[in-house]
């Protein structure tokens, strides 16, 4: 990496004005030093489904509207595979109350 790249941190803080904040996690840690990348993988997939099957008809009403196939859209409203980080933020961009949702799925997991 060079060393006039920014970190995405960095660009954030830049970008938006305030500092990035950290997601709570249980015990009151930071996420990036409490949560392992792959725990959240495993979280984020089944809560992208439930989000999905509380905001849409099916599988093929996603498929229409994120331009996808028939099976990935399937295949995310099952919770079998996650949506890239493109689709994600096109969700957070297209649907900002999704950012609150996730947030208290969050929070609240066990």
């Amino acid at each position: 990496m060079a060393a006039t790249q920014k970190s995405r941190s960095n660009v954030l803080a830049q970008n938006s004005g305030a500092e990035p904040r950290p997601v709570a996690v249980a015990g009151g840690g930071r996420a990036d030093q409490a949560l392992a990348a792959e725990g959240f993988r495993d979280w984020f997939a089944p809560a992208f489904a439930r989000w999905l099957q509380a905001n849409f008809r099916d599988p093929e009403m996603v498929a229409a509207l994120f331009g996808v196939r028939y099976q990935t859209a399937l295949n995310w409203w099952n919770g079998a595979h996650r949506a890239s980080g493109d689709t994600v933020a096109l969700v957070f961009l297209t649907f900002p109350q999704a950012v609150a949702w996730f947030l208290a799925e969050w929070e609240e997991r066990a």
